[in-house]
């Protein structure tokens, strides 16, 4: 994919123009493909944004082969739900087309990939949409009812049990999550009422009597001192210079008043939104009425209108929002159910005037009653809020139950022919056509958007087929490399051995070929069907899916051969990552004082290089900045610090710097410019060094590392950074499409370590 990225980019360019004469816009853009098939040989997860889709961190291969088996789930899934939809379009089209017998087949169809994947392809995850069987089975019925079949199978007259029954699992969800919400807005709403039943004094009263008893004991200023600073720590504005002990109390009252009054005009309203009954099973229902009305509100409304009464979902909405002001500190209030409050859940005004009233009476020593109610007071209001976090919670599960059953309702809904009316018979200026295809309303775009005209049905046949056969075949191809990547997961990590080959039934065991739909063969069976075709492309024999001959891998447990083979690391890497492990591990074993300077072009592999020697506890160092490089180096070079490596940028690391107490150079990756790779040996390989020193470098074989290797090797002075050109990049791409052998996951065939270049 990179390797065709790269080359199409290069048709826009003369290719005999060096690099340095474009731009840097255009030089970034043309070595993005470069750059991530040569991150990918050191390891997949340097290469950014391949498997971003997935949401998944990979740092090793098994999270790599995890991650694909996750992507493939997701292209599996978007591709089954294209082929069922374009089927359920097909019926549709051919019921309006009067053909009963054809949406009859195309209906069954979908029943059919239901059946496939919710029984023998569940182990995948994969399933069809339950709105879109719903969809399926509800219009099926209907179609049966209307025109009997010629050949009606055995479960057709339980089509609308079936239909009804998967509503009922499609709304398990919905109902499980609001009856958990329920029984907790239940106890938040019984344990405020309880604590309310332990105050003496009336509603009130608590405040008012001290009011009045600051009045008698002349503590106004000390109680609008404290006010006073309590809203200042809030940053609360409201009620500072306010020194009239009525008026704080008229507020406070009012305020106290209205919270309670808010509160219970909030509960009844959202106790009219469902139904709960305690001997049902399903014991939570949302009647069809409030569904209805929440749609012509504001799920699908036909017209906007700002005069038009509002559904309950929205009322409760709103009733919310009116008892949120009250009770906490908000900026910016708004009834709309649309706008959100703006600020914080901090405390009111009025409720810091009550604190300080009552700090002010507990320092003075005032009626303990009073006291007593007043902590009682402030105990509700805690409670009132937590109650109302969790109102408002269960409100959120009741309106996506609400929505959950319009879904269902719009699920039901197929294709229909356009019907001449008024307005559309009415002649429009062309400003007026302009003006309505300009609109954002919703309305607008989405009003009939199941609405065909009649002269479009031929046209959406031949386009819904063509999406059928085209996600089909991608999902069939997608569900045989999900096969294949399992049988991989299962024989690499889960320590299972593969079945035997199914032509000649011999086990395999150190070497066998595995095909793109996960099916096993020994070699020599494998070399059978490979002689016995004449074209490009062989069939297996287990599942008869036509693969591509150059798509068959080839596995090799053998026993590693390598110099490194009886070294064990923690962790999973790539194998080049793998390789550079076991060699800093062997360096450290022969000398324990070892210094090993590790060069790359990117910090992004030297990210994962430090990961993975951290977890094999080598002590490194990594320099990602010129700001933390005289650190880095003051501490690699400290014997007691231990530190065995240092992660340098190829950069930075050509930049003048004295390491000889390092003895080894390892570069990850071959270097397009030889000038920079002498740079960066020239760190340890100067005057002053007096130890034999050690380049390593790691290339892969078979792959654009080789490439560069070769080319650099024949004739460096052309890889000059101020002579290469497009067709020296062109040729590398080239030459590692020309030598790409059939896939071989053996680490020895996979990773070349250069022979090591000692220096004196």
């Amino acid at each position: 994919m990179c390797t065709n990225d790269f080359l199409d980019k290069l048709k826009k360019y003369d290719l005999n123009i060096p690099l340095r004469t474009l731009d840097k816009s255009s030089l970034k853009n043309l070595m993005i493909p470069m750059k991530s098939i040569r991150n990918a040989c050191t390891h997949p997860s340097a290469t950014r944004g391949r498997y971003l889709a997935t949401r998944r961190t990979v740092t090793s291969m098994q999270d790599l082969l995890d991650a694909l088996i996750e992507k493939n789930l997701n292209d599996s899934e978007e591709n089954l739900r294209i082929v069922v939809s374009a089927l359920n379009g097909l019926a549709g089209i051919y019921l309006l087309l009067q053909n009963p017998v054809e949406a009859v087949e195309e209906y069954r169809r979908v029943l059919q990939l239901a059946a496939r994947f919710n029984s023998e392809d569940s182990k995948k995850g994969l399933c069809v949409d339950k709105l879109q069987v719903i969809h399926t089975l509800h219009n099926l019925a209907e179609v049966l009812e209307a025109s009997p079949p010629v050949q009606p199978t055995l479960r057709d007259h339980r089509l609308r049990e079936d239909c009804i029954s998967l509503q009922e699992k499609y709304m398990e969800k919905y109902i499980s999550q609001n009856l958990i919400a329920y029984e907790e807005s239940m106890a938040a709403i019984n344990s405020v009422e309880t604590l309310k039943e332990k105050g003496t004094l009336n509603p009130g009263q608590w405040y008012s009597a001290l009011i009045d008893w600051v009045v008698a004991q002349d503590l106004t200023m000390d109680l609008c001192a404290r006010i006073q600073t309590l809203l200042e720590n809030a940053n609360n504005e409201k009620y500072q210079y306010l020194t009239d002990e009525r008026k704080l109390l008229y507020f406070v009252a009012t305020w106290d008043g209205e919270i309670n009054d808010l509160r219970l005009t909030m509960i009844d309203l959202l106790n009219k939104m469902y139904d709960y009954a305690t001997v049902d099973d399903k014991k939570f229902n949302i009647s069809e009425g409030l569904v209805q009305t929440a749609m012509d509100c504001h799920l699908r409304p036909q017209k906007t209108s700002k005069r038009k009464s509002k559904c309950l979902v929205c009322k409760v909405s709103v009733q919310m929002r009116q008892y949120e002001a009250k009770l906490f500190d908000m900026a910016k209030t708004n009834d709309s159910e649309d706008i959100s409050n703006k600020g914080s859940w901090k405390p009111t005004s009025e409720e810091l005037v009550l604190k300080g009233l009552l700090s002010l009476a507990r320092s003075k020593n005032a009626d303990k009653e009073c006291i007593t109610d007043g902590e009682i007071f402030f105990n509700i209001l805690e409670a009132m809020k937590k109650e109302f976090k969790i109102l408002r919670r269960f409100w959120t599960c009741l309106d996506q139950q609400v929505c959950a059953h319009d879904e269902i309702n719009m699920c039901k809904t197929r294709l229909a022919l356009k019907q001449p009316n008024e307005e559309n018979g009415r002649r429009q200026s062309g400003t007026d056509r302009i003006l309505k295809n300009l609109s954002y309303a919703l309305e607008n775009k989405v009003e009939f958007i199941n609405v065909l005209e009649e002269h479009e049905m031929i046209y959406q046949i031949s386009l819904l087929k063509s999406e059928e056969k085209q996600n089909m075949a991608a999902l069939e191809k997608h569900l045989g490399t999900h096969s294949y990547l399992e049988t991989l997961r299962i024989q690499q990590y889960a320590g299972q051995t593969p079945d035997p080959c199914p032509i000649c039934k011999n086990p395999l065991q150190e070497h066998w070929s595995i095909l793109p739909c996960g099916h096993c063969y020994c070699l020599e069976c494998i070399q059978l069907l490979l002689e016995k075709t004449n074209s490009h492309r062989i069939h297996c024999s287990i599942c008869r899916q036509s693969q591509r001959i150059e798509d068959v891998s080839y596995i090799r447990t053998g026993e590693d051969t390598s110099d490194h083979s009886d070294i064990k690391i923690k962790g999973n890497y790539s194998t080049k990552v793998e390789a550079i492990i076991k060699l800093m591990i062997k360096l450290k074993s022969e000398d324990s004082d070892v210094k090993v300077l590790v060069f790359s072009t990117w910090t992004a592999v030297l990210n994962i290089l430090k990961g993975a020697l951290d977890k094999n506890d080598i002590v490194v160092e990594t320099v990602k900045t010129p700001q933390n490089l005289q650190r880095s180096l003051t501490n690699f070079k400290d014997k007691n610090k231990n530190v065995t490596a240092m992660l340098l940028p190829i950069s930075l690391g050509a930049k003048g710097l004295n390491l000889i107490e390092a003895t080894h150079v390892i570069l990850v990756e071959p270097l397009l410019n030889p000038g920079d790779e002498l740079q960066a040996i020239g760190r340890v390989h100067r005057i002053g060094q007096t130890k034999p020193t050690t380049v390593h470098k790691f290339i892969v074989k078979n792959t654009i590392e080789e490439s560069i290797r070769h080319a650099i090797s024949a004739n460096a002075d052309s890889w000059d950074e101020n002579k290469v050109t497009l067709q020296q990049l062109k040729d590398l791409f080239i030459d590692s499409l020309e030598d790409h052998p059939v896939v071989d996951v053996s680490e020895n065939e996979l990773v070349a370590e250069q022979p090591n270049q000692s220096l004196c």
